[in-house]
């Protein structure tokens, strides 16, 4: 049943993706729990981007090298899915021990109006003095989502600045070239989320 379900929310992606909507063939996937890992994604992440980290200083593609990490785009005034999977991001590279300690998390905000430099600073504080977070002008940021294949767009725009950003909600795991190595979803707990990313990168040599 549950392969029945990513093959129909597979052809739902490609499908939207036709109707410029891909955003939406995404969200719902996403939301469902599925693991939108290759080849459902309809590209793999990577490419040149340049951001602003929390502490005002620029963050290029470059700044996945050398280290593990987990990228995921959100924004800092997600009254759900962004907290809870941060929160449960953080649990699970607890869970993965010293490994997870070699796991650098970056937060890249798809809400650059809203989230500056001062705000991404006591945001991600609240979840860990390790995580980076990142933001930019407009076109900066849709740089950044493009290079992971994320989608985002405002919702309510017309209600000033108590807006939503509906967007896609996958975090991408990167080696330490700074490649992109799978996909972990929302709603899936800490648990499994670390077994996940233990098993990648055990297959990957990551370890």
């Amino acid at each position: 049943m549950k392969k029945l379900l990513r093959l129909s929310f597979a052809g739902l992606i490609f499908t939207a993706g036709f109707g410029g909507t891909v955003w939406l063939g995404l969200t719902i996937a996403e939301r469902a729990g599925l693991d939108l890992s290759l080849p459902f994604l309809t590209r793999e992440p990577g490419g040149a981007f340049l951001l602003t980290d929390h502490t005002g200083m620029p963050f290029t593609q470059n700044g996945l090298k050398g280290r593990l990490t987990l990228v995921y785009l959100g924004y800092t005034f997600c009254p759900d899915i962004c907290p809870t999977h941060l929160v449960d991001t953080m649990q699970a590279l607890d869970r993965l021990g010293p490994l997870g300690a070699k796991i650098r998390p970056i937060f890249i905000s798809i809400d650059p109006e809203r989230d500056t430099v001062a705000q991404l600073k006591g945001y991600v504080a609240h979840f860990s003095d390790t995580m980076i977070g990142l933001t930019g002008t407009p076109e900066q940021v849709a740089q950044a989502a493009k290079v992971f294949g994320a989608s985002y767009r405002k919702v309510d725009a017309k209600s000033g600045d108590s807006y939503q950003m509906d967007h896609s909600a996958l975090s991408y795991l990167m080696g330490r070239d700074g490649k992109f190595l799978t996909t972990v979803p929302p709603n899936i707990g800490p648990d499994a989320m670390a077994e996940k990313i233990r098993k990648t990168l055990k297959a990957a040599g990551e370890m």
